[in-house]
């Protein structure tokens, strides 16, 4: 076992170890921007296993409207098309759970079908709506597939 890990598991057994945690998130903290500097893609990659194993693979709400304000569309806007209130709504009309993906990857998702295939489908929702689903249902490629598109190519 790593000296961390019997640190940890020492740290977990006392009637302080909430507060000593909070201490420790300073500690790693000062120490992690070193380490950022030092080796940044290692560190890139500790803070990314770190959010999946909090948020699974999927975007934040925050992930989601950045990427969505960048995006340049087919009919001459930029950003959003289809808000956050809309998405939602049109995920409800059409029976859409969030079972393998989230509200988030949705959004992000169905603004993204729209942004790069306006001059396709014009301004039919029905194809953009059936578009992004079959997009995040893709079976050749396992949950998580928006979150990975995101890390992999807008960010």
């Amino acid at each position: 076992m790593s000296k961390f890990k019997e640190l940890s598991h020492e740290a977990q057994k006392l009637p302080n170890s909430i507060e000593l945690m909070k201490e420790w998130d300073d500690i790693l903290d000062y120490y992690l921007d070193i380490f950022k500097e030092k080796d940044k893609e290692t560190y890139t990659n500790l803070m990314d296993e770190l959010f999946v194993s909090i948020h699974g693979e999927h975007l934040t709400e925050e992930m989601a409207h950045n990427a969505v304000s960048k995006m340049m569309n087919e009919d001459g806007t930029s950003g959003e098309h289809y808000t956050m209130d809309l998405s939602k709504l049109l995920a409800e009309r059409n029976g859409i759970t969030w079972n393998d993906f989230n509200m988030y990857d949705w959004y992000y998702v169905l603004n993204m079908v729209y942004s790069d295939y306006y001059k396709v489908f014009g301004n039919d929702d029905n194809m953009y709506i059936k578009l992004a689903l079959a997009w995040l249902n893709d079976k050749d490629i396992s949950d998580g597939k928006a979150y990975r598109y995101f890390k992999n190519v807008v960010e």
